[in-house]
């Protein structure tokens, strides 16, 4: 799930969990965890992740998160990612939607997502749903179709495929 800070639209974060009415996230910038209020914010992705478990009614969370008093502890911490349980939901996680983070945002197709736009020429593709042609950057992997009523994610077939890593 990917969330933007309404106070600051060139702020976004990936959720980490979900906490009531507060998304739980980090950044690398601001070193504990950040609470984000749902009515501060714009969710961009509603995608949830696969490493989150139902707790409650509006609780999804990592596994072990919910033990007594860890989401408490674990705002107050000034260096979470030395605890051991946050950093490797963290790590499973941003692994998950690598495609939020960094120049990866930008550069990379997503393999996840099996739509890929037509490409129709000088850097204007079709959406494969609608039919709708719109004009992308050649450096952006995952593009959303400009079509109110359609609004698909798919590849961008003029941006570089993710590298496979090495075993």
């Amino acid at each position: 799930m990917l969330i933007r800070d309404k106070k600051n639209w060139n702020k976004e974060y990936l959720v980490y969990g979900i906490s009531g009415n507060m998304f739980i996230t980090y950044d690398d910038n601001y070193e504990p965890v950040n609470l984000v209020f749902k009515e501060d914010c714009e969710i961009i992705d509603d995608t949830p992740s696969k490493y989150w478990i139902k707790y409650g009614e509006n609780t999804y969370l990592p596994e072990g998160w919910n033990d007594e008093n860890y989401l408490y502890e674990l705002v107050d911490d000034l260096a979470p990612l030395e605890d051991k349980k946050f950093r490797e939901a963290k790590e499973k996680i941003d692994k998950e939607f690598y495609h939020f983070y960094g120049n990866d945002k930008l550069e990379y197709q997503d393999p996840s997502i099996n739509i890929t736009a037509e490409p129709i020429g000088e850097n204007w593709v079709l959406c494969p749903e609608c039919n709708e042609a719109f004009e992308v950057d050649k450096n952006q992997g995952v593009v959303t179709c400009t079509n109110i009523a359609c609004r698909a994610k798919m590849n961008n077939p003029y941006a570089k495929k993710l590298p496979q890593k090495e075993e």
